[in-house]
């Protein structure tokens, strides 16, 4: 089932359907794990075209304000749907991306990941 056709068909939020998220997440991992940009730019750019295809849009490069040095971004899309996206700077001066959609536990999860790493350093 194609996002687009998700919309019409129920009442919940269509980000959360574990089906379209999975394929939404599907088409993510291809086009941005394991990939290397030479911009934080391009990365974005690459996570933009993947959600088109799927109707959605996220703010512009302007209004995310990548930092040149790596990130992360949460981006909620309705009540408890977000995109969550890390990006950092290799050692080659290239950056590395991960993107995936997810839910309030996702997000929750990913942040206290975050949290523990930090305490250990």
């Amino acid at each position: 089932m194609q996002f687009k056709d998700f919309i019409g068909t129920s009442e919940q939020s269509p980000f959360l359907d574990v089906e379209v998220q999975a394929g939404i997440n599907s088409s993510l991992d291809v086009a941005v794990d394991g990939e290397i940009f030479s911009t934080p730019d391009g990365g974005v750019q690459k996570i933009r075209s993947v959600l088109f295809r799927y109707g959605i849009d996220i703010p512009t490069l302007e209004e995310l304000n990548l930092d040149t040095d790596g990130d992360e971004a949460i981006i909620e899309f309705d009540s408890g749907a977000y995109l969550y996206f890390i990006y950092y700077l290799t050692d080659e001066a290239t950056y590395e991306f991960h993107a995936e959609i997810t839910d309030d536990a996702g997000i929750e999860e990913i942040l206290s990941d975050d949290e523990e790493e930090e305490d250990e350093e």
